[in-house]
């Protein structure tokens, strides 16, 4: 039986009352506390983390208006980033380009030298199985310019044969008759 089933029934004189009934509350109270501190023990085993906890009535109100404001401030924050990038990205997009062709030139001046006669052109490839197609067209369309095995142009480092290996760099990398820089774009 429950201690509060106790101090109901528990017939008492009306000025003995008051004592009963505290001595009673202080046993459920012990009885309690004794209880709580068996549940803290289980969870503390348990390695959960107790905090002490005080009803406030507004606090849930508050907290959601909380929420909501930051809800607000992260949406105008992220229009604001959007709308940026929307600004900014035919800038860096045109800068990234013109590495690219950097890149491009410094490179061909580095495998053809010196006068620098280039011709750069750009090739949108239809699909990603077309670019072993769109490379071998190139080869053939440059293939008067046949790399020596010494990185120059004209064949004068080596032997003109079929062998796999003289289209190959140090790092076992494919070199082509001509420079090429491959970038995509997503649409």
């Amino acid at each position: 039986m429950s201690p509060s089933v106790i101090i109901n029934q528990t017939p008492q004189l009306r000025h003995t009352t008051t004592a009963t009934t505290t001595t009673t509350t202080t046993a459920t109270t012990t009885a309690t506390t004794t209880a709580t501190t068996n549940i803290i023990l289980i969870f503390l085993y348990f390695r959960f983390v107790l905090r002490k906890f005080e009803f406030v009535s507004g606090a849930a109100r508050d907290e959601r208006e909380r929420r909501e404001k930051a809800r607000q401030q992260v949406e105008h924050v992220r229009a604001s980033l959007v709308r940026w990038c929307r600004t900014n990205y035919g800038e860096v997009f045109t800068a990234w380009i013109h590495l690219k062709v950097v890149r491009l030139f410094v490179e061909s001046v580095l495998r053809y030298g010196l006068p620098v006669d280039i011709s750069a052109f750009v090739v949108r490839v239809a699909g990603e199985g077309n670019v072993d197609k769109v490379f071998d067209s190139v080869t053939e369309e440059f293939a008067k310019l046949k790399m020596g095995n010494d990185g120059g142009v004209g064949g004068a480092g080596g032997d003109e044969g079929d062998d796999e290996d003289a289209n190959k760099d140090e790092n076992g990398d494919t070199v082509y008759n001509f420079v090429s820089q491959k970038f995509s774009v997503e649409e």
